[in-house]
């Protein structure tokens, strides 16, 4: 029995208990946050088929639901207000300063709610709804977080380009573009010892390249694509971390150099 007054709860059944594991890695990390939040878990059960029963607090209904389809049927999340972009940016930039990325952040992974209480009373706060993209990044890599977190959010042209032509075929070179850059960075030897200690049997993961069959780390890399607005510099250009005078070498730099009137020239 529960409180009278208590929130309601809900049931989310994951087939897989391998899957189920990946969340609980992610609702660990982004539960110790200050500006992400992510539904409170009451208990945890185990089904005869090897999956498992979650039971956590059901959104609130005055929680803006992300995701959306347009009239034929693509994805079409409404526009953030200026308070919502400002609270993605918050909860994502905590993450990525404590050198982990959220790469499973499309538009149905995550809402909004406004807060009640605590620091941020009265503003959106960014609510993570599905747990399970979350890795972490190998230490002494200051910025490698927030550079593989803005490429999602802040896509190239080209790429943006390619998924309004062939979804699929997009998605599938997206992947293997990330993994040539950023594998290196991640901490798959971590992240696998962390899975492999709460029960998980399958294989290692080695690659953001989801179409690996073994070592595929699955995620879909949408948010920039189906909302533009993270197009545009998360901090303002004064207080950039990196040296100006460069030219844009990566997804991040190149993203100032179309969004912003600077211009970005080679040092001498």
């Amino acid at each position: 029995n529960r409180p009278q007054g208590s929130p309601p709860i809900v049931i989310k059944i994951t087939k897989l208990a391998d899957d189920a594991i990946l969340d609980d890695y992610g609702y660990s990390e982004l539960a110790r946050l200050n500006n992400v939040e992510v539904p409170k878990v009451h208990s945890r059960y185990r089904t005869k088929q090897g999956g498992r029963i979650t039971v956590v607090d059901e959104t609130p209904p005055s929680v803006k639901k992300r995701a959306g389809v347009d009239a034929n049927g693509r994805a079409n999340p409404p526009r953030l207000t200026p308070g919502e972009l400002n609270a993605y940016r918050n909860g994502i930039e905590e993450l990525n300063a404590n050198d982990r990325v959220f790469l499973d952040n499309h538009a149905d992974n995550y809402t909004f709610r406004i807060a009640t209480e605590g620091a941020n009373a009265g503003k959106s706060v960014l609510v993570v709804l599905d747990t399970g993209g979350v890795l972490p990044i190998k230490s002494g890599n200051p910025g490698i977080a927030r550079e593989l977190q803005r490429a999602i959010d802040a896509p190239s042209d080209t790429i943006r380009d390619y998924f309004s032509i062939n979804k699929k075929a997009a998605r599938l070179e997206f992947h293997k573009q990330l993994a040539e850059r950023f594998d290196q960075f991640i901490d798959w030897a971590a992240y696998n010892q962390r899975l492999r200690a709460n029960g998980y049997t399958g294989p290692d993961f080695t690659s953001l390249d989801a179409s690996k069959v073994i070592g595929g780390f699955q995620y879909l890399p949408t948010n920039g694509i189906t909302n533009p607005q993270f197009a545009a510099p998360p901090i303002p250009v004064s207080v950039l971390p990196f040296p100006l005078q460069h030219e844009p070498t990566n997804t991040y730099h190149a993203a100032l150099h179309q969004h912003t009137t600077l211009t970005l020239k080679r040092a001498a």
